[in-house]
């Protein structure tokens, strides 16, 4: 299984593909130097393969080197939850904030 990323900033997205097919999405908002993540999307036929997580991170690591994170979405937040370390290390504020 290949997994690549993309940010497609024309529909203010973060995209996860697995082998050339698109899986899923972390919808963003951008504002005042800060990106929100608002929401985590995965197709069903992607389901269970752990996808998710590896987009919130993806996105994060991403934003990391031009935005502050001011928001995660309930699902960006779970799923960012199965990655304490990652999350962590790249925001102990944030962290702490959602208890990762």
């Amino acid at each position: 299984m290949n997994v690549t990323f993309g940010d497609n900033v024309k529909e203010s997205q973060y995209e996860i593909f697995v082998d050339g097919q698109q899986a899923g999405v972390e919808v963003y908002g951008l504002g005042e130097g800060r990106i929100s993540l608002v929401h985590t999307e995965i197709d069903r036929s992607f389901a269970g393969q752990g996808l998710a997580p590896q987009l919130v991170v993806y996105a994060l690591n991403d934003a990391r080197a031009g935005w502050r994170c001011c928001r995660l979405a309930p699902t960006s937040r779970s799923s960012s939850a199965n990655t304490p370390k990652s999350i962590s290390t790249w925001s102990p504020r944030l962290s702490a904030q959602f208890n990762l």
